[in-house]
């Protein structure tokens, strides 16, 4: 039995939807982030030029206390700021407990950031260690 002539474009037409499918449906072994805990992320901070801060939180959250230099992005806010964000800067995302920064940092990821890292312990890890915070507003 003899197999019909394929044509080259739809070979490489093939080939490339499996390799899509492929990088698509893969379990993902690594990340683009990586997790700070408050030491490191406040010795990180200390060079604040280098760094892009953000709090995901909500607004009356932000202005109740926050990390100084921190960038208000709320969660919700998240993928309409994402255009916004500079790739060429470390980005460190903080909420109060590290669940909503964690969800912020996923879509970031699928935005294609890759220096970005997250505050696991939050604020409230930030305050344990007595480090120091902002009230009022700051953000834009």
């Amino acid at each position: 039995m003899e197999l019909p002539y394929m044509e080259p474009v739809y070979i490489a037409f093939g080939l490339f939807v499996l390799i899509t499918a492929y990088n698509y449906l893969k379990p993902q072994g690594g990340r683009n982030y990586s997790s700070l805990d408050s030491e490191e992320a406040y010795e990180m901070l200390q060079k604040p030029d280098d760094v892009l801060l953000i709090d995901v939180r909500e607004r009356n959250e932000y202005n109740n206390e926050h990390l100084q230099g921190a960038k208000n992005i709320p969660l919700n806010q998240m993928e309409k700021q994402v255009g916004k964000l500079p790739r060429d800067k470390d980005i460190v995302i903080y909420c109060l407990t590290g669940a909503r920064s964690i969800r912020a940092i996923r879509m970031l990821e699928v935005a294609g950031f890759t220096r970005l890292f997250h505050m696991h312990q939050g604020l409230r890890g930030w305050n344990k260690k007595g480090y120091h915070t902002r009230k009022g507003r700051v953000s834009k």
